[in-house]
């Protein structure tokens, strides 16, 4: 038997450049399998379920659990910042909404003989609204996915959990 004695340094105890080699090689040390949970749970609030995505081909798949009027209602008392743009496109869906049956409607009720057109619209307007749902949820997810492989995030979770280094940067 031989005993190896290895020299331990925390990652602020190594050069600049070793420091960017441990970044470059820890690239995906906060990409594990639930990164995305954040986000996931934001939107389950209001009730919109994301089924999956793929943030390289821009790609989301979203499931209203309720009727869009009451999900546009929950996303307004949710507490979302309202210079965000899931708040202001919700704002512009329940405007059209409105004034789509103010055009068609009288005493809360569509006027029979604009039934087919009111679905055609109302159709076309939560088209819309969905799709800049999904348009705001990859948004989300994206910068989730920016800031996790962010330097800085490297940085934080490597000196957080105290990981010691050999002095050329590699992991013990």
């Amino acid at each position: 038997m031989r005993t190896i004695e290895i020299q331990a340094y925390q990652f602020d105890e190594l050069d600049k450049q070793t420091q960017q080699k441990i970044i470059k090689n820890h690239y995906d040390i906060n990409l594990h399998n639930d990164w995305w949970d954040l986000v996931y749970e934001e939107f389950k609030q209001v009730e919109i379920i994301i089924k999956g995505f793929d943030l390289f081909r821009r790609e989301i798949e979203i499931e209203i659990y309720s009727s869009y009027e009451e999900t546009a209602n929950l996303i307004m008392s949710y507490g979302f910042n309202t210079t965000e743009q899931i708040y202001i496109a919700t704002k512009k869906f329940l405007k059209h909404r409105d004034n789509l049956f103010k055009k068609h409607g009288e005493n809360d009720k569509i006027k029979e003989e604009f039934y087919n057109d009111y679905d055609s619209e109302i159709d076309s307007i939560e088209h819309d609204f969905h799709c800049s749902l999904q348009n705001e949820i990859l948004r989300q997810l994206n910068n989730e996915y920016d800031y996790y492989s962010s330097d800085e995030a490297i940085k934080e979770t490597i000196i957080v959990n105290e990981y010691e280094f050999k002095k050329d940067g590699e992991r013990l």
